[in-house]
């Protein structure tokens, strides 16, 4: 599974799933531009791609949980090495997390996430949150798509890329 990165408080994160030995979604970060890295785990109830986000001073981890694929936030402790429980259900089922997005302006503006639904619909669904843990919304935004979509934000318009699904791009 796809490796998720970011930078946050002078360190380099690197989130990515493990389906080995002992697996789970694991986060490693670095203080020296990479050289070396220490490996902390972030859950052993998934193996499902993550993402990172950065909120208010504060690293998240956004990832399915197995078996039941509820989308779930987990944030870094204040010790920067261990994570929280991932109680903060988005409330919804989805394939793998995709990435949040935090538009640019202005600085106190929501989080936003598009994501695909896990019931065999491949609906496409947008939810924002004001404080990283919890979310509202899931409006369904009436496309489809195979893949977790991408999100972005330019001069206040949130754009969404995706894979509908005969297999062609649509933004």
């Amino acid at each position: 599974n796809s490796p998720f990165l970011v930078v946050f408080n002078g360190y380099l994160y690197c989130a990515y799933s493990y389906t080995g030995s002992n697996p789970g979604i694991y986060c490693c970060s670095s203080k020296d531009d990479g050289i070396t890295w220490s490996t902390n785990p972030v859950t052993n109830t998934s193996t499902n791609t993550p993402s990172l986000f950065v909120f208010n001073q504060t690293l998240y981890c956004a990832y399915a949980q197995n078996t039941v694929f509820n989308l779930v936030t987990s944030m870094l402790n204040s010790d920067y090495i261990n994570w929280g429980d991932a109680s903060n259900s988005i409330g919804n089922k989805v394939i793998c997390a995709p990435p949040v997005v935090q538009p640019a302006t202005p600085t106190n503006s929501p989080l936003y996430m598009v994501y695909v639904a896990q019931d065999n619909s491949n609906d496409l669904y947008f939810v924002q949150s004001n404080d990283g843990i919890h979310w509202t919304g899931n409006k369904k935004l009436g496309a489809r798509s195979q893949v977790t979509a991408s999100l972005i934000e330019n001069n206040g318009i949130l754009y969404v890329a995706y894979i509908m699904m005969d297999g062609t791009l649509n933004i």
